[in-house]
């Protein structure tokens, strides 16, 4: 399964920084595009690039958008907003487009599969630390394999050793 991670990038910090800016009591955030690579910040960009200018404020939850050169005189009459980027911005009850809303819950179901693995795989570890107890703790005598390939018996020591070892897998695995 391809991750869709990447893509989602751009709208994940699209929607962040408009919550942001939603819940100040008034806040400029600047986008602007260099080749590829758009970035969003509360700074204007360097003199002289094109940038639009998304100001939130908390009593009306509007979105204006004004593309211009950016320098804060310039800056300080809001435009109409732009509808080029109309599908990218949330409605002006904060609710997120269809496209938003779909990324937001593939976005979901990734964490919630991968929560799903990661408990599987505690379960798995949990089941071997509780059977290596079993083995340790049953059998009067533990024949184990060295890092050469010969076998020896395990002594008091090393078996006290080993059960340690496996008893702090069982709490951090089984917990």
């Amino acid at each position: 399964m391809k991750s869709s991670l990447p893509t989602a990038l751009p709208w994940l910090v699209t929607v962040a920084l408009l919550c942001v800016a939603a819940a100040s009591h008034s806040a400029d955030v600047y986008k602007w595009k260099n080749g590829k690579v758009v970035t969003y910040s509360q700074l204007p960009p360097a003199a002289g690039v094109q940038a639009q200018r998304i100001r939130a404020t908390a009593s009306s939850s509007a979105v204006v958008t004004t593309t211009s050169p950016t320098s804060p005189a310039q800056n300080a009459a809001p435009a109409a907003p732009d509808s080029t980027d109309a599908p990218n911005k949330t409605s002006a009850k904060g609710e997120l487009t269809p496209e938003q809303q779909k990324l937001k819950d593939q976005l979901a179901k990734d964490a919630d599969t991968k929560l799903v693995a990661l408990a599987r795989r505690r379960a798995d570890q949990c089941t071997r630390a509780h059977g290596q107890f079993d083995e340790l703790t049953q059998h009067a005598r533990l024949r184990v394999q060295d890092d050469k390939g010969n076998w020896k018996i395990l002594d008091d020591s090393e078996r006290k050793h080993k059960l340690d070892e496996v008893q702090e897998r069982i709490v951090e695995f089984c917990s």
